[in-house]
């Protein structure tokens, strides 16, 4: 029994350790999302700096129009405001590649938060295993225990069974003989006396050191049972001398 006891303890100790393990697991985890979320504030941004070439796009399309209707006395005025855009587009080209840049480094982000969050949702099966597994190492302690409950019963009881099967040998051998002495001769005979009866069916005995009538005897015996009937006789010193619960004591 103890070395099941010990089995168990091993096998509890080894899932907790996997457990110990999930959770650092899972640390790691939260740290990758807060990567993650902060990957998203600079593609927030990002989009404000989209929102910005879009509005420069739009404002180059207005001087292309204004630039194709112009007069051309204003071709010199135009082609400062063009000059200008052409710069100005190539500030957004270049805020342009700078956006996409961010935007592959956040997808390679994506890619390893997903990659872990995937590891992390494995990991939760394996919890829910630890779950079970703990679950079973309780069943079998609780097994052991009502085991070890058992035998103990069955221990008392094979330390109870002897005493009853001589007491239950004897009264039959002495119902056999039909051994009939009057209580006098009895208190004569033994000056001191083990006197052996059945309380709640298990073998009791009482040692009488002084000679006293035996009407005395049985109403002691008679107070340690619940009932009349849980009292199935008395025996003597010898074995074989029974006075039956039911006999005349007048």
């Amino acid at each position: 029994m103890a070395v099941v006891q010990v089995n168990v303890e091993k096998e509890y100790l080894k899932i907790l350790e996997k457990y110990l393990k999930f959770d650092e697991i899972k640390s790691k985890f939260c740290s990758c999302t807060v990567l993650v979320q902060e990957k998203y504030d600079v593609i927030e941004k990002e989009n404000g700096v989209l929102t910005k070439v879009s509005a420069l796009k739009e404002e180059i399309h207005s001087l292309k129009l204004t630039h194709n209707s112009a007069p051309l006395d204003a071709s010199k005025k135009t082609q400062g405001k063009k000059k200008k855009a052409e710069l100005e587009k190539k500030k957004a080209d270049g805020a342009l590649k700078n956006v996409e840049v961010e935007k592959k480094k956040v997808n390679e982000a994506q890619k390893v938060a997903a990659g872990e969050r995937k590891k992390a949702e494995e990991r939760g099966s394996s919890a829910e295993k630890f779950e079970v597994e703990k679950q079973r190492a309780a069943r079998e302690r609780k097994r052991a225990n009502l085991a070890e409950t058992k035998l103990e019963e069955q221990r008392e009881l094979a330390e109870t069974n002897p005493k009853k099967v001589i007491f239950e040998k004897d009264r039959a051998v002495a119902s056999g003989v039909g051994v009939q002495r009057s209580q006098d001769e009895y208190c004569t005979q033994h000056g001191m006396v083990h006197v052996l009866g059945l309380r709640r069916g298990v073998p009791i005995q009482i040692l009488l050191t002084t000679p006293v009538p035996l009407v005395h005897i049985i109403p002691e015996l008679l107070m340690l049972s619940i009932t009349n009937e849980a009292f199935d006789g008395i025996v003597g010193k010898s074995g074989l001398d029974y006075w039956s619960s039911s006999m005349d004591l007048d």
